[in-house]
């Protein structure tokens, strides 16, 4: 419905649009929807390859990382420490990617504050590998910006 919604409606509201269905373009369990959804968005974004709708997705995953990392690290939030260590790898790996560290720098630029994600090491009920995990990320982080001609955030 959305995707003919796109093609035919000049009232919709694409920044809502987009906002509602790539969280079920990436949530494993609604992959049943994940091709109508990206057919819809790609009538918004573009070719899925392209950079406008690869930025959005990254865009969402890191959000995703950040918000868990920076909320949830907390022994009482009854989140698995593996999870938090699966985030920080995902944050590490998008280090690879120019488009992916682009949005990266974009959301730590806007929201994010990246002194939240090195917060989590005080937590005393986290293991000395997920600490190692984090100035890992750090590292790799600082690394990046000594390589990098032009002086930004990553």
């Amino acid at each position: 419905l959305t995707g003919d919604l796109v093609v035919w409606s000049d009232d919709l509201n694409p920044p809502q649009v987009i906002r509602t269905l790539l969280p079920l373009l990436l949530e494993t369990s609604t992959e049943s929807v994940a091709e109508m959804s990206s057919n819809s968005l790609e009538r918004i974004l573009g070719p899925a390859e392209s950079d406008e709708f690869l930025s959005r997705v990254y865009e969402k995953l890191i959000m995703g990382c950040y918000n868990i990392l920076a909320n949830h690290s907390d022994p009482n939030s009854g989140l698995d420490e593996a999870i938090l260590e699966e985030c920080l790898q995902h944050l590490e790996k998008q280090l690879e990617s120019s488009q992916a560290r682009k949005a990266m720098e974009d959301f730590f630029a806007e929201s994010g504050e990246l002194v939240q994600i090195m917060m989590a090491t005080a937590n005393e009920n986290l293991s000395a590998k997920f600490c190692n995990r984090v100035l890992k990320f750090f590292t790799k982080l600082f690394q990046l910006t000594e390589k990098s001609p032009n002086p930004s955030l990553l």
